[in-house]
């Protein structure tokens, strides 16, 4: 009662304030629909839905899509460009899994993001073998059912059904005892066990294991089995003492057009073309020298060729052919051309003449009979500027068995362009040219020291005719021989000569990558060992001909010896010690059998150098860095190929046997040059590592 009381006299207070309150209907309906007064807002929920899709719409399309897709064109387009076919590499590591996306974006894409398609490819051969093997147990599932109801096994006492599960777990427990091996670099094997001892499997093992060697070889009625710890033969200078005008080491048993690698023999200036590290054939300097000092050696070794003059008698017969005088005749257009028979002697498969072309049109052409199919073979030669070297008439996608059986074949020679208007000697050795350029439509092997199994050989061809087009001039006589290792060993000469750089170099035309990428060599980089090689050609060039450019251009091909490799050279250095780099990479690389030919090019050229006592300064240089060397790329079993270890810090890269052997047969050779007795022991105790002897353990 008293709370009720005191609330009493606040009454008054209450009443006059709710007095104050009003309606708040009648405030909003003033608002609404005052005369004079504007709407303050009006629902329009069909126009916020519209605005809405077009939101979405505008942000799906333009920034989700073609904001995004226009970003990728000008990325793939603009500034990665177009994408280029390469061959698969056959030196260094295999490319990985994202490296054969088509394109930059899709390669990251594969590698951070999604699967690439060889992924994909490899789940579906995964599961198409899942599916096969579920197939296969399913067929013996059937099989064994059909046994149980033929002889009554109604309990199922002999057979227990087979289940995906079971294939999966039986999947697991192979994986895993797989990477148990691999991990603990353990092998199952079968082998061979009797009484007294246990016998390894050679072929599937040992073979590869410890790179050895064997063959059955039969002695009578019995059969023994020779093994061998190296698989190449250690070879040593058949020479005393050294001659820089004399054969050039073992080239002379080299065959350097028969290599996989070379292409073609250029037509244009007579060396080989390789395709080492390019699809496309480019010249490659070292190849081009050892090509050189091979015929150089094969001139000196080999009997002197035989030789047939054919004189141009038959050409004055025909139609379109004029005596100029004595020794020329001119032929002018003619669509079916001038035609001389040759000699069909096998034997006789290099042509040499002399000839004027007046005109682009100019072209001569060799038919060729191929004894082994009875087929004829034409090679024609043009002037034209194609980097492929040689090439069939019919794309080689299109050949096939219907092709094979035609009764001609034609292949195209590029004589490059016309830039002669006096004579020019023409070298060619149809017998090669005729095997280069089957080899680009029919299969042919590749032995392991990277020659063509298979090729042609004397005796497989018969030269028919030769035949000229165009307007030429050609001078008697044309002679046919067996070989002619003297004229090519020049053509080989001059084209140091006319393609020497401004800094006396022959540059790789082609980027070189090494160590798994790590180091790169971009296109036009300079090598020790092609350095050294030019060298021994020139040479031995100007002892032959006594022609003074050939030291002109030794001379300049020394400054690169004296340029660091980070400038464009091919020197680096390691501990203070300089170093003539093969791939002069930054950082080195320090490869020793690069390094070894580039000291014997030095010592060659200081035979005729006006300048000797800087060339056996670099000589000198290179020997004393060779001696500290030498202990860094000794495993006590065998050879190291380079230094990549001590500069990359990476795992040594361990020479193969066969260029072991080129390392025990450069050192011999310089130290028939130096005597020095240091070399010599490191031939001994190296050559030792080849037969099986390995330095003591502590």
């Amino acid at each position: 009662m008293g709370s009720l009381s005191k609330l009493s006299s606040c009454s008054s207070l209450i009443r006059s304030s709710l007095g104050r309150l009003r309606n708040p209907t009648n405030i909003v309906e003033q608002l609404r629909f005052g005369g004079d007064h504007p709407r303050v807002f009006r629902k329009r929920p069909g126009q916020l839905l519209v605005n809405r899709i077009k939101d979405v719409v505008h942000f799906y399309t333009i920034g989700a899509c073609l904001l995004p897709f226009g970003i990728y064109l000008v990325i793939n387009h603009i500034i990665f460009g177009p994408c280029e076919l390469k061959d698969y590499p056959t030196e260094g590591p295999p490319p990985r899994y994202w490296q054969f996306e088509r394109t930059v974006p899709q390669q990251l894409f594969a590698k951070y993001i999604g699967n690439s398609d060889l992924e994909f490819h490899e789940a579906n051969l995964a599961k198409n073998v899942y599916d096969a093997t579920l197939i296969r147990w399913r067929r013996l599932d059937r099989r064994v059912k059909h046994l149980q109801g033929e002889r009554w096994d109604y309990k199922g006492f002999h057979y227990r059904p087979i289940t995906t599960s079971w294939i999966e777990y039986g999947e697991v427990l192979r994986n895993r005892f797989t990477k148990q091996q691999e991990h603990y670099g353990t092998r199952w094997l079968q082998c061979f066990r009797d009484e007294n001892d246990i016998y390894l499997p050679f072929e599937k093992f040992i073979r590869k294991q410890f790179e050895a060697t064997g063959r059955v070889v039969k002695d009578g009625l019995d059969q023994r089995f020779e093994y061998f710890t190296s698989y190449a033969k250690i070879r040593l200078p058949d020479f005393i003492t050294y001659d820089p005008f004399s054969f050039f080491g073992h080239f002379g048993s080299y065959n350097v057009e028969i290599r996989e690698r070379v292409r073609c023999i250029s037509a244009e200036f007579g060396v080989p073309m390789s395709t080492q590290w390019d699809s496309i054939p480019y010249f490659y300097p070292i190849q081009i020298a050892q090509f050189a000092l091979q015929h150089y050696s094969r001139n000196l070794t080999d009997k002197p060729p035989k030789v047939k003059s054919i004189q141009l008698d038959q050409l004055i017969e025909q139609e379109h052919a004029v005596k100029k005088d004595e020794s020329s005749v001119k032929i002018t257009s003619s669509e079916n051309g001038v035609i001389i028979a040759l000699d069909d002697d096998p034997s006789f498969t290099v042509l040499i003449f002399s000839w004027i072309p007046e005109n682009d049109d100019a072209a001569f052409s060799v038919t060729i009979t191929d004894q082994r199919s009875h087929r004829t073979v034409k090679l024609m030669y043009k002037f034209v500027e194609d980097r492929r070297c040689v090439w069939p008439n019919i794309e080689t996608d299109d050949y096939n068995e219907d092709n094979r059986k035609q009764d001609e074949l034609v292949f195209t020679y590029s004589l490059g362009k016309r830039d002669h208007f006096s004579f020019q000697t023409i070298v060619r050795d149809i017998l090669i040219d005729t095997s280069k350029a089957l080899a680009l439509v029919e299969p042919v092997s590749v032995r392991k020291d990277g020659t063509q199994n298979g090729g042609l050989k004397t005796g497989d061809i018969t030269l028919l005719s030769l035949k000229f087009y165009g307007d030429c001039t050609i001078r008697a006589p044309i002679k046919q021989q067996t070989k002619a290792h003297h004229e090519m060993f020049l053509r080989a000469s001059e084209w140091f000569l006319k393609n020497q750089d401004s800094q006396g170099g022959w540059a790789v035309p082609v980027q070189r990558t090494i160590a798994d990428n790590q180091l790169v060599l971009a296109a036009g980089w300079h090598s020790a060992m092609a350095q050294g090689h030019a060298l021994s050609v020139l040479t031995r060039a100007f002892h032959a001909t006594q022609d003074s450019s050939f030291i002109e251009a030794g001379e300049k091909a020394l400054h690169l010896f004296n340029k660091p490799a980070s400038e464009g050279g091919v020197k680096n250095s390691l501990f203070g010690y300089d170093f003539f780099e093969e791939y002069p990479t930054v950082p080195g690389t320090f490869v020793l059998n690069g390094f070894l030919y580039s000291l014997i090019g030095l010592y060659d050229f200081s035979a005729v150098s006006p300048n000797r006592n800087e060339t056996m300064q670099l000589f000198n240089t290179g020997l004393k860095s060779l001696n500290e060397f030498l202990p860094l790329y000794d495993t006590g079993s065998g050879s190291i190929y380079d230094l990549r270890h001590l500069s990359l810090k990476s795992a040594p890269n361990l020479a193969r046997w066969d260029y072991h052997a080129v390392h025990v047969y450069l050192l011999k050779w310089l130290y028939i040059i130096t005597q020095d007795k240091e070399l010599d022991k490191v031939v001994e105790r190296w050559a030792g590592y080849a037969h099986g002897k390995k330095a003591k353990h502590n």
